[in-house]
């Protein structure tokens, strides 16, 4: 399956619609460059640059053969996230995600900077649709975003969101029809950058054990996905 791919030139924010160009490229590789933020801006560390000041960096498709390098990542950077922000550390269901060809990684050349993990969780209890009394049928078609996560070079420049919108694409091309998150009340970054993605909040559930979470939904058409990418 070709990927649809955006070649993104992103300077601090993320591109209204009018200033993407979508197309579909081989080798499930969607292909960003990043330039640095204004002149002014405040800013993290950033990557290395090139000649023009901006860095190639690519989404692409990840399976069990990295799932190293997102252990990796995880290591270094959770440790700099609020405590109780951040609940997708579970190796079995990392490795539930990179079995299902769901899940998506960010790569400057061939080192992991991010991820976005998804993954179907079928009639399992874990189904956050059980919340919201989704019929058996209903059920099978959900696709659960378990966690995402960027190098701090790689934050605050619109790539979260970039990740978010393709990976519904990916979900809706595989025949699944709802998109289940849940996000920490207190990580309001993330909680706008759903909304702007087209989810609705649900409710406060509590889940990872008795932590207070918000569920989002948010029902894939055609329609939404050539609105939203």
């Amino acid at each position: 399956m070709a990927f649809p791919a955006t070649f993104w030139h992103c300077n601090g924010h993320s591109m209204k619609s009018s200033e993407k160009h979508t197309h579909r490229i081989k080798h499930n590789t969607l292909k960003i460059r990043i330039l640095p933020p204004p002149s002014g801006s405040i800013s993290t560390a950033k990557p290395d640059l090139a000649a023009d000041g901006g860095v190639d960096v690519e989404i692409r498709i990840v399976d069990q053969s990295h799932e190293e390098q997102i252990i990796g990542l995880d290591k270094l950077v959770t440790p700099m996230i609020k405590s109780g922000m951040y609940h997708h550390s579970n190796l079995e269901v990392i490795g539930q995600c990179l079995s299902g060809g769901l899940s998506l990684g960010l790569f400057e050349a061939e080192t992991l900077v991010g991820y976005r993990l998804t993954f179907v969780p079928g009639l399992s209890d874990v189904n956050l649709g059980r919340y919201l009394d989704l019929t058996t049928e209903q059920l099978m078609q959900v696709a659960q975003l378990y966690g995402t996560l960027l190098s701090p070079n790689f934050r605050g420049q619109g790539v979260g969101e970039t990740l978010m919108n393709q990976s519904l694409r990916l979900i809706f091309d595989k025949g699944f029809r709802y998109a289940l998150v849940t996000v920490h009340p207190a990580n309001k970054t993330s909680l706008a950058m759903c909304l702007r993605c087209g989810f609705d909040l649900v409710k406060e559930i509590t889940f990872y054990g008795g932590l207070p979470r918000l569920l989002l939904r948010k029902m894939i058409t055609r329609t939404q996905l050539t609105t939203n990418l």
